[in-house]
């Protein structure tokens, strides 16, 4: 809706992604650059375009105070309509920052109890949370890249026992769920 992304910035993400989990399983240290990068773009739109439209609004602030002064009325009902037209835009820009939090939150609640077997959904969710907290300046140092890269793995050794052929085999428990932070 607001152009800010595509699929290249998505591919990129997901290639940087996978390297990233890589990167995070031998040296156990997160790798920001790759995955900030591939936000990059869409962080920059989304930030030069605010500013635009924020300047846009002050410059028209300023006119509709130069036509009070005045005692101008034409002008100052023409500078009125250019503020709300610049308050729209940017209510829809800041929209977009608030609907992807809510896509974030409402994915990672359903993410939880439905397996969707969407790779790439799951790649545009870790791509949209990393984006909100870009858009919302929070700094690398911040951001817990595990919670992005490593989702959804929860590996248990199995015993090697054999059955007893007689025996009904008896469920486990899967065992304490959840671990994510508070936000996630």
């Amino acid at each position: 809706e607001h152009g800010l992304y595509d699929e290249k910035d998505l591919t990129a993400f997901k290639e940087a992604r996978f390297k990233t989990i890589r990167d995070i399983t031998h040296t156990k240290s997160p790798q920001h650059k790759a995955l900030y990068a591939a936000t990059a773009g869409a962080t920059a739109l989304y930030n030069d375009k605010m500013k635009m439209l924020r300047d846009g609004m002050a410059t028209w602030e300023s006119a509709f105070e130069k036509a009070r002064a005045k005692g101008d009325e034409a002008s100052m009902k023409s500078a009125d309509h250019h503020q709300d037209e610049y308050a729209e835009q940017i209510k829809a820009l800041m929209g977009f920052k608030s609907d992807l939090g809510r896509f974030c939150r409402t994915y990672s609640y359903i993410a939880q109890l439905i397996d969707f077997g969407d790779p790439e959904l799951e790649n545009f969710a870790a791509f949209a949370k990393l984006l909100q907290k870009r858009l919302q300046h929070e700094t690398p140092e911040t951001v817990d890249l595990t919670g992005l890269v490593l989702t959804g793995f929860d590996i248990n050794a199995r015993p090697d026992e054999v059955e007893d052929e007689g025996k009904t085999p008896v469920l486990q428990p899967a065992g304490a769920g959840g671990g994510g932070a508070a936000g996630d």
